[in-house]
């Protein structure tokens, strides 16, 4: 992994990652560390290899983090929108409604709910039957 100093830590040795090769997504990122036989190392993140150099001098200790300040409020100067009361909840309230077990012991049982129609405009009437019954039986059991 790429500490935020962008240095690598491989066997208690500290490498630095040139500046040159320092692109997005570098810091924290994990890289490949390659030990060649010839004694040299390669760095790889994603495709390209980073040149790196050892550090001569012991990174130093991961700063603490301080506590942050609390946020500061909102600039009082600008005065916070009131909110504006909807009316789509106008009527309802579930105190005063029926409880769903009396709603469902008044329906009668097996008929669905009764559901409003839109009316028989001129173009569904000339429209072809469906159900291949004539005109008038499907118009009778619509309405």
């Amino acid at each position: 992994m790429v500490a935020p100093d962008y240095t690598v830590q491989v066997h208690r040795r500290r490498y630095q990652i040139a500046r040159e090769a320092v692109r997005a997504g570098l810091r924290g990122a994990p890289v490949r560390v390659e030990q060649r036989l010839d004694g040299s190392m390669a760095v790889r993140f994603r495709e390209p290899y980073l040149p790196v150099r050892e550090c001569s001098t012991p990174s130093p200790q991961p700063l603490r983090e301080q506590p942050t300040p609390p946020r500061a409020a909102r600039n009082p100067s600008r005065p916070v929108p009131a909110t504006r009361p909807h009316r789509w909840m106008d009527g309802f309230d579930l105190r005063s409604s029926k409880p769903l077990w009396a709603v469902l012991r008044d329906e009668p049982a097996g008929e669905p709910p009764a559901t409003r129609r839109a009316p028989l405009t001129p173009v569904a009437l000339r429209a072809p039957s469906i159900s291949g019954a004539p005109k008038e039986q499907e118009l009778s059991t619509l309405r």
